[in-house]
């Protein structure tokens, strides 16, 4: 895992997947999930102590607000059963007792996988209270409304809620979303830019590009 000065992580965060990678700056303040692989962007931050984050890619410049449950572990629906009895080895140390009961524990024969772990993109915000399904992908620019159930994938600027969570409405037209794909901002220092008129999203892309075009936005290094 790199940790770096402007990665701030929660003071008890546990041991996570080696590969996790945390580009700074970001700021995560719940705990994170034990051996959860986790990779988080550049100017991310996740807010709040009540959050449950799993293993899961979290692009730059995401907002993530408290109590959001990403990328939890899952049960099989279509087995004889949904407990983890049949496909987790030992759990909770309850081969003792079986032995003991029994007389014999044998070792499952068969592993559940679970899924992949969520990729969300660029520019995401995620309200309170939602929860976002293992598996699914979230385009950039979306916004995940407070108490949304994401079970299926979102695409680019789309404003999803409800449970399950259905598109309401796109924050900008095709012709702004294509232009904002094309430039991809995400992959530069944008702020403290005194320049970009944050508020005017087209003017904002005009100058954005044009500062590109001269070499004046510092583009952000992966580790």
């Amino acid at each position: 895992m790199k940790n770096k000065n402007f990665v701030q992580l929660h003071p008890k965060t546990p041991n996570l997947h080696k590969d996790s990678i945390f580009e700074e700056p970001c700021v995560i303040q719940p705990l994170l999930k034990p051996k959860s692989l986790v990779k988080v962007g550049a100017y991310t931050g996740i807010y709040g102590t009540k959050s449950n984050i799993y293993s899961c890619y979290i692009g730059r410049y995401c907002s993530i607000a408290d109590n959001v449950t990403i990328g939890p572990s899952e049960h099989p629906t279509n087995w004889l059963s949904t407990s983890m009895i049949q496909y987790v080895n030992a759990v909770h140390d309850w081969d003792s007792y079986v032995t003991e009961q029994t007389g014999a524990y044998h070792s499952p024969p068969v592993k559940f996988r679970a899924g992949t772990p969520p990729v969300i993109g660029n520019d995401v915000w995620i309200g309170a209270n939602a929860f976002i399904k293992n598996g699914i992908s979230i385009g950039n620019g979306a916004i995940i409304s407070a108490g949304a159930v994401v079970v299926s994938d979102v695409p680019d600027y789309a404003i999803v809620g409800g449970v399950p969570a259905k598109v309401i409405k796109y924050r900008f037209s095709e012709k702004v979303i294509e232009s904002l794909l094309k430039l991809s901002w995400w992959d530069y220092h944008i702020m403290g830019t005194q320049e970009i008129e944050f508020s005017e999203p087209e003017k904002a892309l005009a100058t954005i590009e044009k500062m590109i075009s001269q070499s004046r936005l510092k583009k952000i290094i992966s580790s």
